[in-house]
């Protein structure tokens, strides 16, 4: 019965069953005969951390480091249960001292670079990873969370590079095509991103992160009823998750079913108060309500939590806009641009104020200062040319406005202008303008063009119908 070993070794037997309290037992009853055992210290710092009770852990592995402070693996393992209790410093110091002894330890950086990217330190988790693939180049987790790495330096072609990796090893590694779909998401190629989400789907059915993540990128195709699906998807499998219901408010909004989205940030709100995106969110959903005031009242919330979004500053300045309350709407796209500097959006706003001011002159110059940023902006050239035309420079307001709807006819949509937000002025001058029969008929041509471009398109893919001849087979 004072046989420390078997008790050790009976330890260790049970922890193999996953019976830990048993384990914890038997190492505590080799202790009891041999205080100084350290491999019973070490084990029973694992049956802990198995029990997740981590402080508890780290008192034994320090125990087990007092009679071997050269036992690297202890001190590795003490670095992960410190990296439990968010301890990233210390558990950084702890895979340190454990590199000293053994260098060539992979699981060791490995766990290093966890800590370094917990820690914000990307450039040095990077590295960390990379010693762990010198040391074992098929070690998928290492190639994984490179990528993560990457990512958060904004290196998405890496990312990808490495993630792909990780799964030609591991191909039935579901984290690694969620993680593949966000930096393709990063760089914008959201079909490939919406096919790596499906692909961790297929073998992951019920990962729901996968599922939000299925629903951005079907957002950014604009394909928002189908987003609305995965999102809800999302939610069945876990009620309380926050990217969800805020994911879902977007669709809805996308899909002008404004209630339907409030009731989704509101939701959000509930998982996550002090988040000042869905306050914003929401604001934005009661703008296209018309209701000015709680707008106004969940715009001031964002920026309780966040003083610098300047998106919430310009979603108050357009509230404003719209409740012809002129003097704080200039207030408050001045603070938008005064975060924002280079964001030719607030110049435009700004401009659209002064323009339902009827300082239609101001307003032309804010305008023709956001030109100089984006000279691309179609909605801007467009204002400009409604503002000449309104003071009787027709031929160069009708210039400047063809120049506009041959890049985007939709913008000779007053539904889409009202979608915009353009003031109330502004609208009944656009309206003119779209009127006058120059600009008419560039809009019929332009339609033309397009169905042309469509029944083109449809001849050379085979999707036009044709008239099949009958085959006599008597």
């Amino acid at each position: 019965p004072d046989y420390y070993h078997a008790w050790s070794g009976k330890g260790i037997a049970l922890e193999n069953l996953e019976r830990y309290e048993q384990a914890l037992t038997a190492y505590e009853k080799a202790l009891e005969i041999r205080p100084d055992y350290y491999h019973a210290w070490h084990n029973k710092g694992i049956a802990l951390r198995n029990l997740e009770r981590y402080e508890q852990a780290v008192a034994a592995y320090e125990k087990a480091l007092k009679i071997r402070p050269d036992y690297y693996y202890t001190w590795s393992l003490k670095g992960v249960a410190l990296f439990f209790l968010e301890r990233y410093e210390q558990a950084f110091v702890a895979y340190e001292k454990a590199l000293e002894i053994q260098p060539d330890c992979n699981y060791t950086w490995f766990f290093k670079g966890i800590a370094l990217e917990n820690l914000e330190r990307y450039e040095q988790a990077v590295a960390a990873y990379e010693k762990a693939l010198e040391i074992q180049p098929d070690y998928h987790y290492a190639w994984h969370n490179k990528g993560i790495a990457l990512e958060n330096l904004e290196r998405y072609e890496q990312a990808v590079a490495a993630y792909e990796k990780a799964l030609e090893i591991r191909p039935d590694y579901y984290h690694a095509w969620h993680n593949k779909g966000i930096a393709l998401r990063n760089l914008e190629r959201y079909e490939q991103a919406l096919t790596a989400y499906e692909k961790a789907l297929e073998i992951q059915p019920d990962y729901y992160h996968a599922w939000s993540g299925k629903g951005i990128a079907l957002e950014n195709l604009e394909r928002y009823e189908q987003a609305l699906t995965a999102y809800e998807k999302a939610l069945e499998i876990q009620p309380d998750y926050y990217h969800a219901w805020s994911g879902k408010g977007i669709a809805l909004r996308n899909l002008e079913r404004y209630e339907q989205a409030v009731a989704a940030y509101e939701k959000a709100l509930e998982i996550r108060p002090d988040s000042h995106y869905a306050w914003y969110n929401k604001g934005i959903a009661l703008e296209n309500l018309e209701r000015h005031e709680q707008a106004l009242a969940a715009f001031e919330k964002a920026l309780e939590i966040q003083p610098d979004s300047h998106y919430a500053w310009s979603g108050k300045g357009n509230t404003f806009l719209q409740l012809k309350l002129y003097q704080q709407a200039i207030a408050a796209f001045e603070k938008a641009l005064e975060i924002q500097p280079d964001d030719e959006n607030y110049i435009i706003y700004l401009g659209l104020v002064k323009y339902e001011m009827g300082k239609i002159d101001e307003a032309i110059k804010n305008w023709q200062t956001a030109i100089e940023i984006n000279n691309q902006n179609v909605e801007l050239q467009l204002v400009i040319g409604v503002a000449l035309y309104k003071k009787g420079e027709i031929s160069a307001g009708l210039t400047i406005a063809e120049t506009a709807l041959k890049l985007d006819k939709s913008w000779g949509n007053l539904q889409r202008l009202k979608k915009e937000n353009w003031s109330d002025k502004l609208l009944a001058d656009a309206e003119k303008l779209l009127e006058n029969p120059q600009i008419k008929i560039l809009l019929s041509q332009t339609v033309e063009e397009e169905r042309s471009k469509k029944k083109e398109a449809r001849r050379k893919n085979g999707w036009e119908l044709k008239p099949q001849p009958i085959i006599n087979t008597l």
